[in-house]
């Protein structure tokens, strides 16, 4: 029996379309040099839940170490976020026009709370960890720095989508600003 941390993850499988992957642990997208696995990822982190041109980041949960390009591939691919996974918490790809508009103003998607138990965000005391994948120039950034910078990559210039912040406590334990611009 396999003892190792990887263990609790599904088995190793690759779908491929084009130039887009699907990867579960053991065995990740091997055109990363990071532990990376997501739906439908394409060479530049794209996934099937988010497609634009600025949609090139993937993001390493603390939870299990892997990067994903989001929280829905995260849920989809690993298999300890599978086991507690809740239909309500996982939308269609179209469906984002809710972020950052809750009852009560706070700055988070519907059912946060579900998805936080289901994952959990980069831990607050290792925000100068390498934490974000830039998936145009391929360089790992600290949280901290993507945190700071946010709208692009301070390597290679590629611009990130700048909605991400609506949901930064999905991915990062710290106090983030909500910007509703």
């Amino acid at each position: 029996m396999d003892n190792s941390p990887l263990s609790q993850y599904l088995p190793a499988v690759h779908e491929t379309t084009g130039d887009q992957q699907t990867s579960w642990l053991p065995q990740p997208d091997d055109r990363f040099a990071v532990t990376l696995c997501g739906v439908g990822v394409d060479a530049e982190t794209r996934c099937a839940h988010w497609t634009g041109p600025s949609d090139v980041i993937a993001l390493r949960f603390g939870c299990c170490e892997v990067f994903s390009p989001c929280y829905r591939c995260h849920l989809a691919v690993v298999a300890h976020a599978q086991t507690t996974q809740l239909s309500s918490s996982v939308r269609s790809p179209n469906d984002r026009n809710d972020l950052c508009h809750t009852e009560n103003g706070e700055c988070q998607p519907p059912h946060e709370e579900k998805i936080q138990s289901q994952v959990d965000p980069w831990p607050a005391e290792r925000l100068d960890d390498p934490a974000v994948l830039c998936g145009v120039c391929r360089t790992t950034l600290s949280a901290r720095t993507y945190l700071d910078t946010g709208v692009m990559c301070p390597i290679c210039g590629a611009a990130f989508n700048p909605g991400c912040r609506q949901h930064h406590a999905l991915y990062f334990e710290t106090d983030v600003e909500c910007s509703q611009s």
